[in-house]
């Protein structure tokens, strides 16, 4: 890693231990796509197909330092696994603790759909990046 990328990365790190002191452990924009950057600078390995983009998705947060424990729906349109993982910030090992399929598989909430959206608008009028959006020319798309 150069000195800039590591820069950058120490920078995000300090942030989100920041946010997760501070007790603010919803899923905000900031969080989540600070950690989503921190990943994919540190090259994190995670076990099955989760990948650091999809950190948007995570919820049920627990913050222990220098654990942070968390729950993600790894297919939110149908709900059909949730997985609760484990990241280590002095190591950068990420644990895979537990997976579950819902017997029934609810649909995505409009609630989520709705906190999703507005995450999404904030960003757009704030100019910053989102995990959904993709920036071509002059256009976003999600």
């Amino acid at each position: 890693m150069d000195r800039e990328a590591y820069a950058k990365a120490e920078a995000l790190r300090k942030r989100i231990i920041e946010l997760l002191n501070s007790g603010a452990r919803e899923q905000s924009l900031e969080l989540l796509n600070g950690l989503s950057q921190y990943w994919a600078i540190m090259g994190t390995e995670f076990d099955t197909k989760m990948e650091p983009w999809k950190a948007p998705r995570i919820y049920d947060i627990s913050w222990e330092l220098p654990f942070l424990e968390f729950r993600i729906e790894r297919h939110p349109s149908a709900w059909n696994r949730v997985q609760r993982w484990k990241y280590d910030f002095n190591s950068n090992e990420v644990t895979m603790i537990s997976e579950w399929s819902p017997p029934e598989n609810p649909r995505y909430t409009k609630q989520q759909v709705q906190k999703d959206a507005q995450q999404i608008v904030d960003a757009l009028l704030k100019g910053e990046s989102h995990p959904c959006l993709q920036r071509k020319e002059n256009c976003h798309y999600i």
